[in-house]
């Protein structure tokens, strides 16, 4: 909850203090987050009121009435679906320009794909597991592994003849069903 906290305020503020430059950035980053927050905001609210059994459904408990209010969060301004499959392809065409060009990442957040890998220290102490460097180089080493999973499924399936757009599709589908199933 904290991070989904902070990563709404990094919006917010990327989009204070937009440029024409940043435009597909802010889409990117604003397409993950609706789809991330609806989400986790339906999951929760179906937790809230499974624990609370029976009553859960009641109308003086508010939950169903919550969960009929934002249940169409997660397709408003965008099926999530759809809204995180233009996540990936942006991404990985910013890696493949990149490692194209041979050039470094620009915008988009993979900046920290430009400098060395995150080394994760043989002995976690609680003090290194709450610290927010630890934490952001967790998120930046699940990101790099991901990218580059992605990217080589990908790969694997345009050497197989399969066009570049049901590559994606098949690929996005595979990720979707590993990562929410």
């Amino acid at each position: 909850r904290c991070m989904m906290s902070s990563a709404s305020n990094f919006m917010k503020n990327m989009y204070v203090k937009r440029t024409p430059e940043i435009s597909k950035a802010i889409h990117v980053y604003s397409s993950a987050l609706k789809a991330t927050l609806t989400w986790q905001n339906m999951t929760t609210l179906q937790e809230c009121r499974e624990a609370c059994g029976g009553q859960g459904l009641k109308t003086e408990n508010r939950v169903g009435i919550f969960k009929a209010e934002f249940d169409v969060q997660s397709t408003f301004e965008g099926d999530n679906n759809v809204l995180l499959q233009q996540v990936s392809k942006a991404l990985y065409a910013e890696f493949l320009t990149t490692q194209r060009k041979k050039k470094s990442f620009k915008g988009l957040g993979l900046e920290h794909l430009n400098g060395p890998c995150p080394v994760i220290p043989h002995s976690l102490t609680s003090v290194i597991l709450r610290s927010s460097k630890f934490q952001m180089d967790l998120f930046c080493l699940r990101e790099r592994d991901l990218l580059k999973q992605f990217a080589e499924e990908v790969a694997r399936h345009l050497a197989q003849g399969e066009s570049r757009e049901r590559a994606l599709m098949l690929v996005n589908f595979t990720f979707y069903c590993t990562f929410s199933c």
